[in-house]
């Protein structure tokens, strides 16, 4: 199972935007989920104010044609919002490098899922908290089912991480508190058991 959405680069060419009028963008560079890339995609507009998702889709951006953006469009309707709108839209270079590197540790760990140890073990020596949040994700909504053994050892694994600890702590422990086996408790660490015992 892999994220249910599309992530490209692209460039506004919509002229002037019209009140309820999609803003038109020309697909520069597929970066996930796009096998057959249209030339063009229409995005709901950013003053659509009758929903709250797309105003913070594009809270960052103001529009205006030649506009660079990296583009992330969800394919499920759920909490972020409705299939085929924008949940994320940025023209600011280090929001989309954040957005690719998530893209390419998804595809990365599509490919080879036993390597989500590694990519928590990295957190250690670069506590990013974007790929820490990604990689909740991915354990607890995709593997958790599976693998709660292996899921639980890895969120302890994050949560013993000092700088991401303050980042993932409090949801980090609520999941550990359904996912863990009762006879794991007396292993976990002391920062866990503190949180737990809440």
């Amino acid at each position: 199972m892999s994220l249910k959405c599309e992530v490209f680069r692209g460039v506004v060419v919509t002229d002037a935007l019209e009140s309820g009028e999609p803003v038109t963008v020309r697909v520069e560079e597929p970066l996930f989920g796009m096998p057959a890339p249209p030339r063009t995609v229409d995005l709901p507009s950013p003053y659509e104010m009758r929903d709250s998702n797309l105003v913070a889709a594009w809270s960052t951006v103001k529009v205006a044609k030649g506009l660079p953006i990296t583009v992330v469009v969800t394919l499920q309707n759920g909490l972020s919002g409705v299939a085929g709108n924008p949940v994320i839209v940025t023209s600011d270079e280090h929001r989309a490098g954040v957005v690719r590197s998530v893209t390419e540790e998804e595809l990365l760990l599509n490919r080879s899922p036993q390597l989500v140890s590694e990519a928590v073990a990295s957190l250690s020596q670069d506590p990013n908290p974007a790929l820490a949040g990604y990689l909740f994700s991915r354990l607890v909504y995709r593997t958790a089912a599976s693998q709660p053994e292996i899921v639980c050892r890895l969120l302890l694994q994050m949560l013993s991480n000092r700088p991401i600890r303050a980042f993932l702590q409090s949801t980090c422990c609520f999941r550990l508190r359904v996912l863990r086996p009762a006879h794991t408790t007396s292993k976990l660490p002391p920062v866990a058991l503190a949180v737990l015992a809440r």
